[in-house]
């Protein structure tokens, strides 16, 4: 059974396939949390990335541009996995690449972890909550902490 306190991990998937750290995705799922793809393409680029990943079997779901009316700034692309999987939304953690990921997350009331050059030199309202180069910089047992 699923501790609820871990809650749901989205990932988004932008342009780098490469932005997902499996080992990652694996640990957070094996320590109870749902996981989630969130990504502003097509249903097919993201059934290929889950396919050619080997992570098909932990996300418990995949939202596309055709599951939603409006993209990312907006909130929904988040907000349309917690009601997929019934958690609270400030439960969740978004792992993002781009400013309008980090922007969504924000009021989508969930804590935004921006990958990536872009999250590195972000400022103000367009940076995330905590910025990493890399998923090698982040502490995957330490993961759900960064939110008590």
């Amino acid at each position: 059974s699923r501790d609820a306190s871990l809650g749901c991990l989205h990932v988004q998937l932008e342009g780098d396939m490469r932005l997902v750290a499996p080992t990652l995705v694996f640990v957070v799922a094996g320590a109870g949390a749902l996981v989630a793809l969130v990504t502003s393409g097509e249903r097919g680029y993201a059934d290929e990335f889950l396919r050619i990943s080997g992570l098909a079997e932990v996300f418990v779901c995949a939202v596309t541009l055709e599951d939603v009316v409006k993209l990312k700034p907006n909130p929904g692309p988040y907000l349309k996995p917690t009601e997929i999987m019934g958690v609270e939304s400030s439960q969740c953690v978004v792992f993002e690449d781009s400013v309008s990921g980090f922007k969504a997350a924000r009021p989508a009331g969930m804590y935004s972890v921006g990958v990536g050059e872009v999250a590195l030199h972000a400022v103000g309202d367009d940076a995330p909550d905590l910025a990493i180069g890399s998923f090698n910089d982040l502490n995957p047992d330490r993961l759900f902490g960064a939110r008590d």
